[in-house]
């Protein structure tokens, strides 16, 4: 198993994502320490961009090859993080950006 980044080279691997279309996602899993099934299993209403809270309530996993939402294995795992403002930054710009690629994609 990998070693945890330092901060030199979380900071790096921020840079190297800087605009990248997943650098929210990059952001929040080096920000705030989550596991990658917990930041694949976010959604938008598990944040609250005026408060600045971060709510992990769900995980990303494949269940019988279906990338499937399920709870957390443990009431530790199930939690609320406070969002360093830059990373809320990060979050709001990613939201704008995600809006226009939707609104330029159409209607299903």
């Amino acid at each position: 198993m990998a070693g945890a980044l330092d901060t030199g080279e979380a900071l790096r691997l921020l840079e190297v994502v800087r605009g990248d279309r997943l650098e929210a996602l990059y952001g929040v899993a080096i920000s705030l320490g989550l596991r990658q099934s917990e930041a694949f299993g976010l959604r938008w209403r598990d944040l609250d961009l005026d408060k600045g809270l971060l709510s992990v309530r769900h995980q990303l996993r494949v269940v019988d090859g279906v990338p499937t939402f399920v709870e957390p294995k443990s009431r530790r795992s199930r939690r609320t993080l406070t969002v360093p403002a830059p990373l809320l930054a990060m979050l709001r710009r990613h939201r704008t950006r995600q809006k226009e690629e939707r609104l330029q994609a159409g209607p299903r």
